[in-house]
């Protein structure tokens, strides 16, 4: 691939913190690649220390969409459709979508997050809720 003047293969990386919009966790990938220019050992330090140049400035998104969700005792909810959530799940339903909603907005910060990057499956932790994001590349 070709970036400005670097030519080389993407290695992309997620960061690590996704934005949260719509009901989707977006992550946004960055090269990590870097142009080394040159190298030297030392001897004192019995290491290899790098002269970089350039860093590749390409990004990627990855969109997930929100699949599922449940509290740490139930078992998964699929929300593909909110509509069609058998009715004993809505106290549950509508907590969460108050909590996408805080989280969206900045209003409360996750617990915690445990990112698989194959297959793209995001699960994060707030206030004894787990939700799961899973999809596409955008």
């Amino acid at each position: 691939m070709k970036t400005g003047f670097l030519t080389h293969e993407h290695e992309f990386e997620w960061e690590h913190d996704p934005i949260f919009e719509d009901g989707a966790a977006i992550f946004v990938e960055r090269c990590q690649y870097v142009e080394i220019l040159g190298s030297h050992t030392s001897e004192r330090y019995d290491e290899t220390f790098y002269n970089e140049g350039p860093r590749c400035e390409e990004e990627q998104r990855v969109r997930l969409e929100l699949t599922h969700f449940r509290t740490l005792t139930d078992d998964w909810i699929d929300v593909s459709s909110w509509r069609e959530l058998d009715p004993k799940y809505s106290p549950i339903a509508d907590t969460v979508r108050e909590l996408l909603e805080e989280i969206e907005s900045g209003r409360y910060e996750i617990d915690g997050m445990s990112v698989y990057p194959e297959p793209n499956v995001v699960t994060v932790l707030a206030r004894g809720y787990i939700v799961m994001y899973g999809g596409n590349e955008q």
